[in-house]
């Protein structure tokens, strides 16, 4: 659904075929889902279905452009200049084989698949084949695609799709054998952001900086999951905000990782909400009981209570404005 941003006027609606709720029964699915659709001043890139091909929309009217070929499978996609990056994983149709496996404490070995799409003439430019499973956490910066899996963090040249390098990276994720005993797969996935040289990337013990060129390590420190959501790594000003050991976020100098700064949450009357935490160049907004908003520049926290999100996707600072879906 478009609608107008600032009066909320309904502008179009397109139809989405087999979607999450029909494999999975969590709240409103995966938290990765809306890495499905992307947008840019004219197009919004979408995969109108769970195993759909990426389609091109008008953003203006919601009419389709065209379809990208060899696309199926979509579970993200990454927009830059006139190309797409997308991540695909034809597993999707096992999703209640994985999920029972996950909360077992294992992950089932399978194949993902990461490819660039020239806009201007809509082929494929290069897909390489990961032979493992790629956390939907991709990311680009200065000609590099990064991408992380259960056992490693990789580069690959953006241009060709070769592997620059590897850095070995064990995943520390809270799903152990027999501590999940509901039908609910948690919304816990890791977290990779690259800023100013850097590639961070949190699962929830630490967060780890490796440098973009080498894949050489540059520092760690502690780091803790959401509540039913992915850990926070949130760069404001060159301070990495993290949530690390108890109740305190924390910002940790970009290129050192040291402590510099560090605030703590006024403390709600239940748990978080289950979506991950937001922010802006002035303030981190919490999902503690509403939206918490804290200044990073002078801890003071103001308390909203009564605005909350949807499970998994939350709210979305933007425009000057805080844009809350139905809860």
């Amino acid at each position: 659904i478009a609608r107008d941003a600032f009066n909320g006027v309904v502008l179009w609606k397109k139809p989405l075929r087999a979607w999450a709720d029909q494999l999975r029964r969590f709240r409103s699915g995966p938290p990765h889902l809306p890495f499905r659709l992307v947008a840019d001043e004219s197009r919004v890139f979408v995969t109108l279905g769970i195993r759909a091909p990426v389609t091109i929309l008008d953003a203006a009217t919601g009419e389709s452009r065209e379809s990208i070929g060899e696309s199926e499978y979509t579970k993200q996609i990454l927009h830059e200049g006139q190309s797409l990056a997308l991540l695909t994983d034809a597993d999707l149709d096992r999703t209640q084989e994985i999920d029972a496996a996950r909360r077992r404490g294992e992950y089932i070995q399978r194949q993902c698949q990461i490819k660039r799409v020239d806009l201007e003439t809509g082929r494929l430019a290069w897909e390489t084949n990961i032979g493992e499973l790629v956390f939907p956490c991709m990311a680009l910066a200065d000609d590099r695609l990064f991408y992380q899996t259960p056992t490693h963090l990789g580069c690959l040249d953006y241009e060709n799709g070769k592997t620059l390098w590897t850095a070995d990276l064990s995943m520390s994720l809270p799903i152990a054998a027999g501590t999940v005993k509901t039908g609910e797969l948690q919304g816990e996935t890791p977290t990779l952001v690259v800023q100013e040289g850097r590639v961070m990337v949190s699962d929830f013990k630490n967060v780890r900086a490796f440098d973009v060129n080498s894949g050489e390590p540059s520092w760690e420190n502690d780091s803790s999951k959401g509540y039913n959501a992915p850990a926070d790594v949130l760069v404001i000003d060159k301070l990495v905000w993290t949530k690390g050991k108890g109740a305190a976020r924390t910002g940790l100098d970009l290129g050192s990782g040291s402590a510099e700064r560090s605030f703590t949450p006024a403390k709600p009357y239940m748990h978080p909400r289950c979506y991950r935490n937001k922010a802006t160049d002035r303030y981190l907004m919490l999902g503690e009981m509403g939206v918490q908003f804290i200044d990073v520049k002078t801890g003071e926290v103001w308390n909203n209570d009564w605005i909350r999100g949807t499970c998994q996707y939350g709210v979305m600072p933007a425009n000057g404005l805080q844009y809350v879906t139905p809860d």
